[in-house]
């Protein structure tokens, strides 16, 4: 089976990074638990701004910040496990393209296994002409897109997607995770 796997805030943690260099940039005190929505830096409690998010973003480009980024746990065992049971792995990120060597340097340098890296906005398309048969992200607008086309999502829960959960009652549309770990139960168990 062909597998779709997010990257950032699944495989490596991008928003403590994030909300700590922003933190250090602006001044500012902002806490990764207070996320609660994808858009954060929209909400009310938070002191990112839109604009603050878009510089510091293109920071993480200019100064490298991607290949830094540390595995979540269980990360390296449970993708190992899943490529040992003879699955395929195709990172679909949304990284900038210009990421493309730090990222892949990265996959190597933490022992990741994958078949394949592809550096786009929407996977959701991509995901079906290479015959993916599940995809796991954190981000809602994707998961939706997966089910549109036929995939099985599977959310990884983090504060930063719980608005969504709870409006779109996602836990009745797809499973949901709070580890790769725990992903490897689904996958194991999963019926084409």
């Amino acid at each position: 089976m062909r597998i779709a796997v997010d990257l950032d805030n699944v495989v490596f943690e991008w928003t403590d990074a994030f909300i700590n260099y922003t933190n250090i940039r602006f001044g500012h005190t902002d806490k990764n638990c207070e996320i609660k929505q994808w858009d954060f830096y929209n909400q009310d409690n938070i002191q990112l701004n839109e604009d603050e998010f878009n510089t510091a973003f293109d920071d993480f480009s200019r100064y490298r910040m991607w290949q830094g980024l540390t595995l979540t746990p269980g990360a390296r065992e449970a993708l190992c496990a899943i490529d040992s049971m003879g699955h395929q792995i195709f990172y679909l990120t949304s990284r900038p393209r210009s990421e493309s060597m730090a990222t892949v340097k990265s996959i190597i340098h933490n022992g990741l296994p994958f078949h394949g890296i592809l550096f786009l906005d929407e996977k959701a398309d991509i995901a079906k002409a290479l015959n993916i048969s599940m995809g796991i992200d954190d981000n809602p607008i994707q998961l939706e897109n997966y089910m549109k086309n036929g995939i099985y999502p599977v959310l990884y829960r983090k504060t930063s997607n719980e608005v969504w959960r709870c409006s779109k009652g996602t836990e009745a549309n797809c499973c949901s995770v709070t580890s790769l770990l725990d992903f490897v139960k689904i996958v194991r168990n999963f019926k084409q």
